[in-house]
């Protein structure tokens, strides 16, 4: 059985000021999210309005062309824009009461925590000194403590590593999105250059994959970094000589060749990022597995050191 420390009834009494501080918090983080979910559903709203206006002022503008509707749809069309706005005006209206009384209790509460803010520096100053004096009195107190702190600097370590890796994976992930985006742009130039094309097509087609292989050359270095990748995979390229006949005679064969070299990318760019935020999604759970671990562990030292008898202290 592990000794527990002798109560300390400052330190208990400071820890149930803190009780009612976390609860505090709590309901301000549940304050917080209620305020967003009414700020989204008003944007909803308000969105949906606009879309509807500008579908009447679309209507408007074809007044001209109506003849073309002889059976058609054109005047239901307008009702029901009318209509989705008249809702979307009513739903804000609703909102508008909810959002103010949200707002209002979110920054009440946010006032309190600040107001804890010394309470929260005065308990874990007597925590840390509690803790002092239990490491200097030695013994199997001391001897656990200890075990304690190697336990959750073993945690924060580990949490700073992957932390770092996530970072560098969200780095990564933007060069993939930026080259896709760059891919994108090449193919729908490259389209173009097969249904007819010129030079200057060519030329910017050509510099919009060479930017798109640069940045997937990036990726791919930190693809390796991070230990995503199996295997060393080509970027392929277009030949010299590709890319002056292409620009130069702008034939079927030269826009074939490098439309298929730019879809090839776009595959391999996909199937990178895939797998990139497939280990993403396996790094934020390993996150949350520690925080949630530390959460525990630091909970659990803080119950001992107030001298409450917990399971792993046989108490």
């Amino acid at each position: 059985m592990t000794t527990l420390p002798e109560p300390d009834p400052e330190l208990q009494r400071l820890a149930a000021k803190m009780a009612s501080t976390d609860q505090r918090a709590a309901e301000l983080v549940a304050a917080d999210a209620e305020l967003r979910r009414l700020v989204n559903l008003d944007a909803l709203a308000r969105r949906r309005a606009q879309q509807a206006a500008e579908q009447l002022a679309a209507l408007a503008r074809r007044r001209w062309i109506a003849w073309l509707w002889p059976f058609g749809n054109r005047a239901h069309r307008g009702a029901a824009a009318l209509a989705t706005i008249e809702r979307a005006r009513q739903d804000i209206a609703e909102l508008e009461p909810a959002i103010v009384s949200a707002r209002g209790r979110r920054d009440a509460l946010r006032r309190a925590e600040a107001d804890t803010t010394s309470e929260r520096a005065e308990f874990a100053a007597a925590l840390a000194a509690r803790a002092a004096v239990v490491r200097a009195s030695g013994g199997d107190a001391a001897r656990r403590l200890l075990a304690s702190d190697a336990k959750l600097a073993e945690i924060d370590t580990e949490l700073q590593q992957v932390d770092g890796w996530l970072e560098q994976a969200r780095a990564c992930q933007h060069e993939l999105d930026l080259a896709r985006s760059e891919l994108q742009r090449a193919h729908g130039l490259s389209v173009v250059d097969l249904v007819g094309g010129g030079a200057i097509t060519s030329v910017l087609k050509h510099d919009r994959f060479d930017q798109a292989r640069l940045l997937l050359t990036r990726a791919q270095r930190q693809l390796q970094q991070l230990g995503t990748t199996r295997r060393q995979q080509s970027i392929n390229d277009l030949s010299p000589g590709l890319r002056i006949a292409d620009i130069a005679f702008d034939c079927v064969f030269t826009d074939l060749a490098s439309h298929r070299a730019v879809e090839d990318l776009i595959a391999l760019a996909g199937n990178w990022r895939s797998e990139l935020l497939a280990a993403i999604g396996t790094g934020l759970a390993r996150a949350r597995e520690l925080r949630t671990a530390r959460g525990e562990a630091e909970a659990l030292r803080t119950r001992w050191l107030l001298g409450v008898p917990t399971a792993d202290a046989g108490g």
